[in-house]
């Protein structure tokens, strides 16, 4: 007995039932891709085969009160179709019939519906406002995680650009945010990757300041020179920051041998200072850098990926000098104007 029988683009997907063998079947384009007893009230496969397809996940529920079967196709974790079909009553499994296997499936499903519309992004974002809401005003708060997004988010559009996968963003409560996606597959990637989220936040805290100029409002201009700040402190060349992993990518694509002890030097002399300035934070993810770094040593003379030619590099470091200088200048004017708050930057610039 044919439950649901849909076409999505090129695609025919059908969810049978076979009564007397007690079973449930799956097909797309009439292969099988599911299959399990007749008692389950959903299903859920990742399609791993090599034909390239619109989807690669499909999930169903049949729902005994309602008399429906709903069906979903998700690409990459995004849900792209949805469908919902009655049903007979002869087609559903028998009450008594459900057991823990049900329970189990029930329970995978509602774990891919919530990944699939990103709670999990959700309830970060929620967390990280509530914890920026308890050291700064709520206002405020809404404004760093503005500016945190926006910088993030230069990560991902450089990614897709790149035609590399993309798994989304996350806040980090009191630390920040992280970007995730598909590695590199060359030295410039890196490079670009790294360096568009700073010149994001480079657009957006022009913007601010921009709109300072204008109004004059106080508020503008402190998230003005905030947002500067931020997007200064990822600049230093520093792992795991945006800066290290840039000058890693470029110290990898001339000597080796030099890149890594450069890198290395770079971190030691971060970490120092981040001790020195009290800066427990920023010395741990020094420390954490720093061991990247020795992992990815062993690994540097085997990396495959295409290295940048001497213009790559020139143009990369250009390029990072242009933006950090542009940042720092406008911590500089902001905190110069005397806008109360904006010392704040500039006393941990000159620092």
């Amino acid at each position: 007995m044919n439950l649901m029988s849909i076409q999505y683009q090129d695609q025919n997907i059908d969810l049978m039932v076979d009564p007397e063998q007690q079973q449930q079947r799956l097909l797309v384009n009439g292969e099988v891709v599911l299959q399990q007893p007749h008692h389950y009230w959903s299903g859920s496969v990742v399609l791993n085969g090599n034909e390239p397809r619109p989807f690669d996940q499909i999930d169903y529920l049949i729902n005994p009160e309602t008399m429906q079967v709903s069906l979903q196709l998700s690409h990459e974790g995004a849900v792209v179709d949805e469908h919902h079909v009655a049903i007979e009553a002869v087609a559903l499994p028998q009450s008594g019939s459900v057991n823990t296997g049900s329970v189990v499936a029930w329970g995978g499903l509602l774990f891919k519906l919530f990944k699939s519309v990103k709670v999990i992004q959700v309830v970060m974002l929620g967390l990280s406002a509530a914890a920026w809401s308890i050291l700064l005003s709520w206002q405020f708060a809404i404004a760093l995680i503005g500016i945190l997004v926006f910088h993030e988010y230069g990560h991902l559009w450089a990614m897709k650009r790149s035609g590399l996968k993309t798994k989304g963003m996350y806040l980090i409560p009191f630390v920040g945010g992280i970007a995730l996606g598909e590695r590199a597959k060359t030295h410039w990637q890196d490079v670009f990757i790294s360096l568009m989220g700073p010149s994001f936040g480079l657009l957006m805290t022009v913007v601010f300041y921009v709109l300072y100029l204008l109004t004059g409002n106080h508020f503008v201009g402190l998230v003005a020179s905030v947002g500067a700040l931020i997007n200064l402190f990822n600049l230093l060349p520093i792992l795991p920051l945006d800066g290290g992993h840039a000058f890693k990518s470029l110290a990898q694509s001339g000597n080796r041998k030099l890149g890594f002890y450069l890198v290395l030097a770079l971190s030691i002399v971060g970490f120092g200072l981040a001790v020195l300035l009290k800066l427990g934070l920023l010395a741990f993810f020094i420390m954490l850098g720093f061991l990247d770094l020795m992992a990815a040593r062993s690994q540097s003379r085997l990396d495959p990926r295409p290295t940048l030619d001497r213009y790559g590099v020139l143009f990369s470091l250009v390029w990072y000098v242009s933006v950090f200088v542009v940042l720092v200048a406008i911590i500089l004017a902001l905190a110069g104007t005397g806008l109360p708050g904006t010392e704040l930057a500039d006393a941990i610039l000159r620092s």
